[in-house]
């Protein structure tokens, strides 16, 4: 309860991670996850990427 999930699905982000973690590949997860879209797993990917950057400081 509380997790993340995918846009209009039950399926958790830290699921994906996990898969990631143990070796699979994006194609593979969506192979075997076929109600996901590469849209989905990139969005994913993109707000990550945007909530690692440091903010610049004001000049």
């Amino acid at each position: 309860m509380g997790g993340w999930c995918f846009v209009n699905t039950r399926m958790p982000v830290a699921s994906w991670f996990d898969h990631l973690d143990r070796g699979a590949t994006i194609d593979e997860f969506l192979e075997w996850f076929p109600d996901m879209s590469p849209e989905d797993v990139h969005a994913v990917l993109k707000f990550a990427q945007a909530s690692l950057r440091v903010p610049e400081k004001a000049a």
